[in-house]
C-alpha cells in the first residue's frame, strides 16, 4: 500500500498496524503522515529509503537509530513524568533498569510546536541534570 492510502486503510480497520511496520519512503511528506498514523496505533516503526534521510524536503531528519530501538535501550522507555517536568524536578522513571540513557523527546517529536516552546522544554529537562 502507498503512503497516500495507508492512513485511510488504518482508520477504516482494513489494516491493523499493531506489530512491526516497515515504511518504505522516497523522501516526501506523505511518509511523515503515514509514520505518524502508524505510530499512533502503537506499531514498532522502521523506515527504509534511498538514503539515510527521512523527508529531506520537509526537515531533513537523519536516521541513525530507529525510535523503537531507542525506546528499548533507554532507561525510561520514552516515558516522561509531566508533573516533574513542569515543577523542575529530575525525571525519575526507570521502567528499564538496564537502560543506558533517558530518552526525552521535545518539540515536534511530540506535537507541532514552535522553536521557543521546544527550547523551553529542552531547558526544563537539562536544568535538573
Amino acid at each position: 500500500m502507498t503512503c497516500w492510502s495507508a492512513p485511510g486503510k488504518f482508520f477504516s480497520g482494513d489494516v491493523n498496524p499493531r506489530a512491526s511496520v516497515l515504511l518504505l519512503t522516497m523522501g516526501d511528506h506523505t511518509a511523515l503522515q503515514a509514520a505518524e498514523t502508524i505510530a499512533k496505533f502503537g506499531a514498532c516503526l522502521e523506515f527504509m529509503g534511498p538514503d539515510r534521510n527521512l523527508s529531506p524536503d520537509v526537515m531533513g531528519m537523519n536516521l541513525t537509530l530507529n525510535m523503537c530501538e531507542r525506546q528499548l535501550a533507554s532507561s525510561n522507555g520514552d516515558e516522561v513524568n509531566h508533573d516533574m517536568l513542569v515543577n523542575g524536578a529530575p525525571q525519575t522513571i526507570r521502567s528499564n533498569p538496564d537502560g543506558a540513557f533517558q530518552l526525552l523527546r521535545i518539540g515536534d517529536a511530540v506535537s507541532a510546536r514552535n522553536i521557543h516552546a521546544t527550547t523551553f522544554d529542552g531547558l526544563r529537562f537539562v536544568r535538573v541534570l
